[in-house]
């Protein structure tokens, strides 16, 4: 097992980016969030890249990072709720 090497790295993501990011926005409908998504996908993937034990499935394990990214970024936007939403009655004071 050989850890994949920045070369290496930065060849498949620049290769898949654009499939990431549809992936991301397909998820959270949004460019903004997809962008921030595959950033922090990526991150993680170049952070924990020696947990890969067949380089030859690097991209379908940065994939799935992106998808987990973007489901997890999609509940904490849902869960948010604007300040002025929020009835008066439940307001801490």
């Amino acid at each position: 097992m050989s850890v994949i090497t920045e070369e290496e790295f930065v060849k498949i993501v620049n290769d898949k980016k654009r499939n990431l990011f549809k992936l991301a926005k397909g998820i959270l409908n949004n460019d903004s969030d997809a962008e921030d998504a595959l950033a922090e996908a990526v991150l993680t993937a170049w952070q924990k890249r020696d947990r890969v034990k067949d380089n030859s499935k690097f991209y379908f394990w940065l994939y799935r990072i992106t998808i987990n990214k973007a489901i997890t970024m999609s509940y904490k936007k849902n869960r948010e709720i604007p300040y002025a939403e929020i009835p008066e009655d439940q307001y801490i004071e």
